[in-house]
């Protein structure tokens, strides 16, 4: 399992949480602006991006690079998890860059996103 973290202390943090599991399960902390790409290819992606930074409330950009990475990064036919405030409008990307996209979730004022990249390409 890879980690993925701009903040060095989430990444840290991150990495502390799953202290149970070390020797049990590989696992890398990679200290990385996810907007700006990821190693893969992975089988699934499982994703809460944040919606806050540089004091500005509610921007959709990063959350939208997080899924353009996400796509980028899957395997052909690859899952994808999205953990969302409920009202921000990712659907839009999600389904540009996906052939499937589903809804699993939406309580608590979030939303779980299931997508999809389609075998052999989208």
């Amino acid at each position: 399992m890879d980690l993925y973290e701009a903040e060095k202390r989430a990444l840290d943090l991150a990495e502390q949480n799953l202290a149970a599991f070390k020797g049990k399960k590989t696992m890398t902390g990679i200290w990385s602006d996810v907007t700006k790409g990821i190693e893969g290819p992975y089988d699934f992606i499982v994703s809460n991006p944040p919606f806050h930074q540089a004091g500005k409330a509610d921007r959709t950009d990063v959350g939208q690079g997080f899924i353009r990475a996400a796509a980028a990064g899957l395997r052909s036919g690859g899952d994808f998890y999205m953990v969302a405030n409920r009202h921000l409008p990712y659907e839009q990307t999600l389904t540009e860059v996906f052939a499937h996209v589903v809804q699993l979730a939406d309580e608590g004022g979030y939303k779980v996103i299931k997508a999809v990249k389609a075998k052999g390409g989208r």
